[in-house]
């Protein structure tokens, strides 16, 4: 026990089939230059090697790193029973086929420490995971906010809705018995933020990519399941949440550009003229004109011009 009586961070992989990338997620960890981190891998009902890679890689590793196994349920129940065994003074998250750079969990808890922050954002690139090429790099553009949602509702938009790129102050997640919904597979990470979001006193930012994030750009996991309709059905327990804790209304405007964002990045992925994209379009319609009627074509007007000026014409003609 006493290898986990200081621990700072406790970083949580749910891992699901990741043979092919496992061992490289887990030695970036590893390799932190943070002393005081645990690691933390949730098997998520596997059926190829990730179970067994993952407990040979635990008994080899510098630092305190458990391996728990359970049947097939998802990424929020994964998270769940990461939560459920972590120790550390903050948590974070990473998905088992991305890599964090060395020196992450140490600028990001530098931070945390330095303006007493609740939630550090740090920034992330996104790279091919076929050629390995870099696609993009966001970083923050903030080094502080300070105050309640209330006080600062431009954290709604300015915390990003990735887990993947944050440190969280875990006594917030445990004090006030938040986990993630286990019945929603996209957007539930969203969801998880937009509700320790009520509780935090100040955020902060490290502008640095310190996430190196791995996609297929040709492929978006949401085409052709069904379960992209998580999406806009996430994005309503926001709404309920924040109307029942009374904060919808001054971060309405800040929501809606979320929204928004998940909206036309999600549809355009779907294919063109199935029932499927109708469906998921007509449902994030029908929120957006019952709780923000008079400034949801704005903000739709806003955001694909965005979407045009930092994807191209391409992209936002698959959008419309």
């Amino acid at each position: 026990m006493s290898r986990y009586k200081n621990v700072l961070v406790s970083v949580i992989v749910p891992a699901y089939n990741a043979e092919d990338s496992i061992n490289r997620c887990l030695m970036s960890i590893d390799a932190q230059t943070l002393d005081n981190l645990e690691i933390i891998v949730v098997d998520d009902g596997s059926s190829d090697s990730t179970l067994a890679q993952a407990e040979l890689f635990a008994r080899g590793c510098s630092r305190p790193c458990r391996v728990f196994h359970k049947e097939n349920g998802g990424p929020s129940s994964a998270r769940n029973v990461g939560l459920d065994n972590a120790r550390g003074m903050f948590v974070s998250f990473v998905d088992a086929d991305d890599e964090v750079e060395p020196t992450a969990y140490e600028k990001m808890v530098n931070s945390a420490l330095a303006f007493n922050s609740d939630i550090v954002t740090c920034g992330r690139s996104a790279y091919d995971c076929r050629t390995n090429e870099l696609i993009k790099t966001r970083v923050p553009k903030y080094e502080v906010i300070r105050g309640s949602l209330t006080e600062a509702p431009q954290i709604t938009k300015r915390v990003g809705p990735l887990m993947c790129d944050k440190l969280f102050r875990r006594s917030i997640i445990e004090d006030h018995h938040i986990r993630f919904a286990e019945d929603i597979f996209h957007a539930e990470d969203f969801l998880f933020i937009s509700e320790v979001r009520l509780h935090v006193r100040c955020v902060s930012g490290v502008r640095e990519s310190l996430y190196r994030y791995y996609q297929n750009s040709g492929v978006s996991i949401s085409s052709g399941n069904a379960r992209v309709l998580d999406i806009p059905e996430a994005c309503k327990r926001v709404v309920d949440l924040y109307e029942a804790t009374g904060v919808f209304d001054v971060t309405a405007r800040h929501l809606l550009f979320v929204f928004m964002g998940y909206y036309l990045r999600k549809r355009r992925d779907l294919p063109r003229f199935s029932r499927l994209r109708r469906r998921f379009s007509k449902t994030f319609r029908n929120l957006f004109k019952e709780h923000f009627p008079q400034s949801w074509m704005r903000m739709l007007i806003r955001r694909s011009k965005q979407m045009y000026r930092d994807e191209g014409l391409g992209s936002l003609v698959k959008t419309l």
